[in-house]
């Protein structure tokens, strides 16, 4: 079986400090339009709270575009082709290789104390 690609792991280490964190990613990415952080934590069943961070700090790196509004809403919008094919990439490999990805994102960060 192939490793995990050098831009995967980066992805991970840089962007991602808990599964359901890529699991959010994941969730954004299938959805077509811009979604407020409230619906998708029932989505997701995850605290708002935890899910609105997670969003302002992927539009803070480039991964999703903030909405200003009434309801700040978000979407989906890589800042650069490299950056959308190694999103998409990420989502691959955790679609084959679940497991592999789920310790990788545990293993870098335990190692730095988050979780």
């Amino acid at each position: 079986m192939q490793e995990i690609s050098f831009e995967v792991r980066s992805f991970l280490r840089d962007n991602i400090q808990s599964v359901w964190q890529l699991d959010l990613l994941i969730a954004l990415m299938n959805i077509k339009h811009p979604i407020d952080a409230n619906t998708l934590a029932r989505h997701l069943y995850t605290n708002p709270v935890a899910i609105e961070s997670a969003l302002q700090r992927f539009a803070k790196t480039g991964i999703a575009k903030e909405h200003p509004g009434k309801i700040c809403t978000y979407s989906y919008a890589p800042a650069s082709d490299d950056k959308l094919r190694t999103i998409e990439d990420t989502a691959k490999t955790y679609a084959i290789r679940r497991v592999d990805v789920i310790n990788l994102i545990f293993s870098s960060h335990s190692k730095h104390g988050i979780r």
